[in-house]
C-alpha cells in the first residue's frame, strides 16, 4: 500500500445525539440517534486504509461514543486487527466529538481500549465548570464524571479540547 495523500479522512459513524441539551438544535434537526455497528465502522476504515493508505480519521458526527456498545466494538476491532497483523497500537488514529459519561457506564477499560485503538484528540462539550449550570443545560454529567474522564484521557494519552459556553443563561 502506498502512502496516502490524505492527511485525515472524514467519516460519519452516527447521526443525531443521545442527549437533549437545552441550547442544542440536534434533537430537532436529526430526530433521534442512530449509529453504524462497530464492526461495520471498523470495516469502513480498513477499506480506506487498503485502498488509499489512510490511517488518520476524523469522525465528523455529533458524538463518537453515543452508542457505547458500538464504540467498544469498534475499538476492540481495531486492537484485534493490530494484534492479528503485527501492527503497533494506534496504527490508525481518530478524533471526534466525545460526550462525558459516568464511570458506571464508561469504564477505565473503555478508555484504555480507546487509547490503544488510536483515539487521538476528542472535542468535549463541557460548557461550564458548574454542576448547577450543566444540570440546567441537561448535559447529563457532573464534575466527578468530568474529573474521571480527564484522568483517564491523561492516563491513556488522549488529547482533548474543552468546548465552553461563556455567560449561559436559562431563559425559562
Amino acid at each position: 500500500v502506498s502512502q496516502s495523500r490524505y492527511s485525515s479522512l472524514p467519516v460519519e459513524p452516527s447521526r443525531g445525539c443521545v442527549r437533549a441539551c437545552s441550547f442544542c438544535d440536534w434533537p430537532v434537526a436529526m430526530v433521534g440517534f442512530r449509529s453504524k455497528n462497530g464492526i461495520q465502522l471498523f470495516n469502513e476504515l480498513e477499506t480506506y486504509y487498503k485502498k488509499h493508505a489512510v490511517t488518520k480519521f476524523y469522525f465528523n458526527d455529533a458524538l463518537i461514543n453515543g452508542s457505547i456498545k458500538d464504540f467498544r466494538l469498534f475499538n476492540q476491532s481495531l486492537v484485534d486487527y493490530y494484534e492479528q497483523n503485527n501492527l503497533p497500537d494506534k496504527f490508525f488514529t481518530y478524533s471526534g466529538m466525545f460526550i462525558v459519561r459516568n464511570s458506571k457506564t464508561f469504564k477505565e477499560r473503555d478508555f484504555e481500549l480507546m487509547g490503544r485503538a488510536g483515539a487521538d484528540t476528542m472535542l468535549i462539550g463541557v460548557e461550564s465548570g458548574s454542576d448547577r449550570v450543566r444540570e440546567n443545560m441537561r448535559k447529563g454529567f457532573n464534575s466527578e464524571d468530568l474529573k474521571f474522564t480527564i484522568k483517564q484521557f491523561s492516563k491513556n494519552k488522549i488529547r482533548a479540547y474543552w468546548l465552553l459556553i461563556v455567560r449561559y443563561r436559562d431563559w425559562e
